[in-house]
């Protein structure tokens, strides 16, 4: 049977919309065996485990239009695959189909609509924002990533902010667990007050 582009788009809706999704968030709970990848117990202080990632892919140039792509000598179209898999119920909590020009950072704003008390999110660089991290705290939910070489931190000592070179204040205490109230800032935020 052939179906036309127009007929296609006539059937998109939706409630179409929401099938497909499902469909495609029973297809991958499937895949995945439920094995644990860590070790027993080591996510057991959060009560959701977000995972953040995305993929990217060429598609063909006649989809530039919808699907630009990522520039310079790559695909003229592409498209990137944003998931975000809940690593203790083995369920995808998000799934978008953006544009490849589209930074990851972009898409962190929709991610941390799923933040709740004593979630934890794991994030690569792509997604360092520091915006997106305050509205994880704001929820009391945790938040890990790389940290990015541009922001700046701050260590809270009696309520002052002083400078922190955290790779000298990690290898100078002996302790395998440290916790330190630490003021993160990119440098177009501005200074946090002294």
């Amino acid at each position: 049977m052939t179906i036309t582009p127009e007929a296609l788009q006539q059937r998109m809706t939706a409630r179409a919309v929401a099938f497909l999704q499902d469909l495609l968030q029973t297809a991958f709970a499937k895949l995945h065996t439920g094995d644990t990848i860590c070790e027993e117990g080591i996510f057991a202080p959060f009560s959701r485990v977000h995972i953040a990632d995305s993929t990217g892919f060429g598609w063909p140039e006649s989809l530039a239009k919808e699907f630009p792509g990522a520039g310079g000598s790559g695909s003229k179209s592409g498209a990137k695959i944003q998931l975000v898999w809940e690593y203790k119920s083995h369920t995808f909590d998000h799934f978008t189909l953006i544009p490849w020009n589209v930074p990851d950072s972009k898409d962190v704003d929709t991610v941390v609509e799923l933040a709740r008390a004593g979630a934890l999110f794991v994030f690569d660089l792509g997604y360092f924002k520091l915006t997106a991290f305050a509205t994880i705290v704001a929820a009391n939910a945790y938040f890990l990533s790389r940290l990015n070489p541009q922001a700046t931190g701050r260590e809270v000592v009696g309520g002052r902010h002083q400078r922190l070179d955290l790779a000298k204040s990690l290898a100078a205490d002996p302790r395998s667990v440290i916790e330190k109230a630490i003021v993160l800032w990119a440098p177009t935020s501005a200074f946090p007050p002294a």
